[in-house]
């Protein structure tokens, strides 16, 4: 739901809040299919509507329509002509998108839980709505086949909140950084995950609390240490941060 944005969660679901000119959701699927990557499955569930309706006329939202109407038989023939900016290097890409409304209130395990018969394969990748990155996520799939546990979350130092510094002996500042990365490493939300997770899941709790941690405690669940840009979209200001990002060019997760 977003809650933690303010005004701006009560009209769009968290996925849909716009970095430039697309939603965060489709700069994610974006980073999966530069990867090659091309089928997904969205678990909906606040607003799923909006999601379904924005995945209905996406084909227009990357071009720009020109309308042909007459008056004597009084109907409108809609054609597409040149494509709007397309950072996302989009346009000439296919991908399969599968919507499931999971319930307005489930938690994010029974969201995976409830479309666990249909994920294909025992290998499957899976993120939130709300972080980009710019770790090849391809390194991390590599990371968990090698290691041959039921799961792998990416690790990432997370950005800090407040700038650092480093003082002498007596009191003088020696160096200034603005806001740095931080030395400890937290759960970045990228994962992949073997099919026999769902055999540990409990749809009660958080992703974190119904599976995570029952995993780790097994020595189940792996950590890809990330150096990459990585980027939470929680509040307003972190909202502005990657638009900010975005407009500069050449985005890192991009």
């Amino acid at each position: 739901m977003g809650t933690r944005l303010g005004q701006e969660s009560l009209l769009l679901p968290k996925p849909l809040v716009r970095i430039g000119p697309h939603p965060i959701l489709l700069h994610i699927m974006a980073k999966y299919i530069q990867l090659g990557h091309h089928e997904f499955i969205i678990c909906a569930g606040y607003k799923a509507d909006q999601v379904k309706n924005y995945f209905k006329d996406f084909n227009l939202g990357f071009s720009d329509p020109t309308y042909s109407i007459s008056l004597e038989s009084h109907s409108v023939e809609l054609k597409k002509s040149s494509r709007i900016e397309d950072s996302l290097r989009l346009s000439s890409k296919e991908f399969q998108v599968e919507i499931v409304d999971t319930g307005l209130n489930s938690t994010t395990a029974e969201r995976l839980q409830r479309v666990s018969n249909r994920i294909e394969g025992n290998t499957f990748l899976c993120t939130y709505g709300d972080g980009v990155t710019s770790q090849d996520l391809n390194q991390v799939i590599e990371h968990h086949l090698e290691h041959k546990l039921m799961a792998t979350l990416t690790a990432f130092h997370p950005p800090s909140r407040f700038g650092e510094i480093d003082m002498d002996a007596e009191f003088r500042v020696t160096s200034f950084q603005e806001k740095p990365l931080g030395k400890s490493y937290v759960n970045g939300g990228f994962f992949v995950f073997n099919k026999d997770v769902f055999s540990e899941i409990d749809p009660e709790k958080s992703l974190e609390e119904g599976l995570l941690s029952r995993l780790a405690e097994k020595n189940q669940l792996s950590a890809y240490k990330s150096e990459a840009f990585w980027q939470m979209m929680d509040t307003p200001r972190e909202v502005e941060i990657l638009n900010q990002l975005y407009a500069q060019g050449n985005p890192p997760w991009l």
